[in-house]
């Protein structure tokens, strides 16, 4: 039996997300709902419905390799999901320069309603981080599904992701799992958790920003979340939880506790501290890259 691929006694070949690739998550939304805020930037926002159109419609040259580092937000997240949604491999490097700009592209004019989705399996290649791990469509679809899963983010309610994007994590928990999910993203550079905190938003991942609750008893929204980075002290409330380790070859999962160090189960993986370090395996897991 070839045990490396299987795991929780899923076969790799029996996947545990419902969507064939990325383009089809964006396509449901923009079906359901095509008028909502997908991303909300300081100067400009996108629908799901315009960012559908703007992923598919791209035109962008495979014949060099495409690097992106995040360093311009707006460009980058456009970017990688034009790139994801076409399933054109490329690099995500967040210390190097990205290699391509959005106002270098052309964009086909098609009818709205004439979608037809790139073909592009869940086990294509999707990106190579630091030239370290490559994964592929499903790894970064589990990976979303399990953060939303976690934190309800199936709830109604929009997300706040704090700026700016440094890590692989930052993308998993910031902009893929709320896109999973059909949330509303907003972009907040120094409170991304006070939208959750005064009932605006279900969820903030705020990185290291740590929320200001001194005059917070509870969050008021049903099922909200504020996830952040581990702190050496665990603030006393509830929907406060902390990401103890980011391991970049699990798409930055890894333990996330509450603010009584209860683990949170991550739909997908098995998260465990056998000895003195912490341990994860799963469907999110990155191939690791050889050189020589």
């Amino acid at each position: 039996m070839n045990t490396e691929r299987r795991f929780l006694d899923i076969p790799y070949d029996e996947h545990i997300v419902p969507f064939p690739n990325t383009a089809s998550v964006l396509m449901q939304h923009a079906r359901e709902f095509p008028n909502n805020p997908a991303l909300c930037f300081s100067n400009h926002s996108y629908t799901y419905a315009s960012l559908l159109q703007q992923c598919l419609h791209a035109e962008i040259s495979t014949q060099n390799d495409i690097v992106l580092s995040m360093n311009d937000t707006e460009n980058s997240i456009l970017l990688m999901l034009i790139l994801l949604v076409q399933g054109i491999p490329f690099h995500l490097n967040f210390s190097g320069s990205t290699s391509v700009s959005l106002s270098d592209l052309q964009f086909r004019k098609t009818k709205n309603d004439n979608i037809v989705l790139p073909f592009v399996r869940l086990d294509d290649k999707a990106l190579i981080l630091n030239n370290l791990y490559q994964f592929s469509q499903y790894n970064l679809l589990v990976a979303a599904q399990a953060v939303g899963n976690a934190f309800k983010l199936f709830r109604p309610g929009d997300a706040v992701c704090a700026l700016p994007l440094s890590s692989i994590a930052d993308i998993t928990f910031g902009i893929l799992a709320p896109l999973y999910f059909g949330k509303t993203i907003h972009f907040d550079i120094k409170n991304p958790a006070n939208a959750v905190l005064e009932g605006n938003a279900q969820y903030a991942w705020t990185k290291n920003i740590k929320p200001n609750i001194s005059y917070h008893e509870d969050i008021s929204m049903r099922d909200s979340s504020i996830v952040c980075l581990q702190s050496e002290q665990f603030l006393p409330v509830k929907n406060v939880y902390y990401l103890i380790k980011s391991f970049d070859q699990a798409a930055g999962l890894g333990p996330v506790t509450d603010n009584t160090g209860k683990q949170i189960f991550l739909l997908g993986t098995d998260i465990e501290k056998p000895d003195t370090d912490w341990v994860i395996r799963g469907h999110c897991m990155g191939s690791s890259i050889v050189s020589g």
